[in-house]
Formats: C-alpha cells, sequence, structure tokens
C-alpha cells in the first residue's frame, strides 16, 4: 500500500491532505508495517519540502517516528526530519518546537 502511495503522489492534482490519513495509520501502527514504515517517512518528508504549508499537520507524525521505542523507526523519523529541514531550512522553526530535545548547529 506505501509504495501506491507514492505512486499516487506523484500524480496531478495530488494532494498530500489525501495521503496523510494513510501515512498516520502506517507509522502508528503498532504491530505491522515494519518494513514499509521507513518508506513512509521518507514520502511525508518529500511532502514537507514539496509543500512546507502542510509542515503542521505532517511533522507531528515524523515526530512520532522519532520518538518510537524502536530504533530502526526513530532513525528513520530522525533521518526524514532532517532531510526536510535540509531541503526546506523555514521548517527548522516548527521542527524545534516539536522536538525541542533535537540540537543541531547551522552551518
Amino acid at each position: 500500500m506505501v509504495d501506491e502511495l507514492a505512486r499516487r503522489a506523484s500524480l496531478p492534482g495530488a494532494s498530500t491532505d489525501d495521503l496523510t490519513p494513510v501515512w498516520c495509520s502506517v507509522l502508528l501502527g503498532v504491530h505491522r508495517g515494519g518494513r514499509q514504515k521507513p518508506k513512509a517517512t521518507r514520502q511525508i518528508a518529500r511532502a514537507l519540502v514539496q509543500d512546507p504549508s502542510r509542515a503542521e499537520k505532517l511533522l507531528p507524525v515524523l515526530v512520532a517516528a522519532v520518538r518510537s521505542v524502536r530504533p530502526a523507526e526513530a532513525r528513520a523519523g530522525l533521518a526524514a526530519v532532517v532531510a526536510a529541514v535540509e531541503s526546506c531550512p523555514e521548517l527548522g522553526t516548527l521542527v524545534r518546537q516539536c522536538l525541542p530535545e533535537l540540537r543541531w548547529e547551522a552551518t
């Protein structure tokens, strides 16, 4: 299903509003989807970069992944957050609000 989301996200007229509930379900699923969660985090990061105005809706989902007790999910979430901020530095302020424990130096 996550692979299909990637295809649908690239279609003309596709809206992240339509895809966000599915991304949330994948990332917040406790007992399933372990191999799909990193894909979903990358898709959310891409959506953030493409449309930073969606950050208030999408970033909390990535924050849940970053704070996961499962190391693989936490790494994937952190990588997605960092990639989004590197591509779109204006997201840094919101990331600092949502993840106050995350510290980075501007280069």
